[in-house]
């Protein structure tokens, strides 16, 4: 049993609890919209550097271990028959002299040249489903062309060298290039295919430079 009166208790103040709610609802509010921006400028992070990773940084065609994982995935997931939809050729590019453009005209010319040629690749595997292309070194492409035969990858590779000759630039001349051409054989792995372009390449310059020459 309770000893004294009974005790008063306070009457709940709705309105003052309706008004803290109200108060703490745009704070909520905040909360959610932060976190909501912070985690997609996280995201949007997250995907410039995973593009950062793979793609070279002067020419924006992708770098060389890119290309390269291109190149090996597709020629391994279609060596034991690479006929019909899976037939695949490479080409390699090479500019002509460019050494004597860095040493005449400057690296900063070079550089120019470098986007340029890399603009005219970019607009090039654009036009071919599925096709990549990507900076091999210093002044070498690679282009990986999934579905293209050799005859129809020297065609592309030959509209690509008659517009690379035709580009013009603010000191030097101009600019040529060189192109080996090699497609993916029955049971090749990507390492002698890719051996065979480069030796498609260096023929074309042994005859001369500026020219497209397709593997045997």
């Amino acid at each position: 049993m309770r000893e004294g009166g009974p005790v008063e208790r306070e009457a709940p103040d709705f309105e003052a609890e309706t008004a803290q709610n109200e108060s703490t609802m745009p704070m909520v509010s905040r909360l959610a919209n932060f976190i909501n921006t912070a985690t997609a400028e996280v995201m949007e992070a997250n995907k410039t550097l995973s593009h950062m990773a793979v793609t070279d940084r002067l020419t924006q065609l992708y770098n060389r271990g890119e290309i390269q994982r291109r190149i090996n995935e597709r020629i391994l997931a279609h060596c034991a028959d690479p006929t019909g939809e899976n037939v695949t050729s490479l080409v390699m590019i090479d500019l002509d002299d460019f050494k004597h453009i860095n040493d005449t005209c400057g690296h900063q010319e070079g550089d120019q040249v470098l986007i340029a040629v890399s603009g005219l690749i970019r607009e090039a595997v654009t036009a071919l489903d599925g096709a990549s292309g990507g900076r091999w070194g210093g002044e070498e492409f690679m282009l990986l062309l999934p579905g293209l035969n050799a005859d129809r990858a020297a065609e592309a590779a030959e509209s690509l060298r008659v517009k690379i000759e035709a580009l013009t630039f603010t000191l030097c001349k101009g600019e040529t290039a060189s192109f080996g051409v090699a497609q993916a054989l029955p049971g090749e792995a990507p390492d002698p295919l890719i051996f065979r372009t480069d030796e498609a390449l260096y023929a074309a310059k042994r005859d001369g430079k500026n020219r497209v020459c397709v593997a045997e």
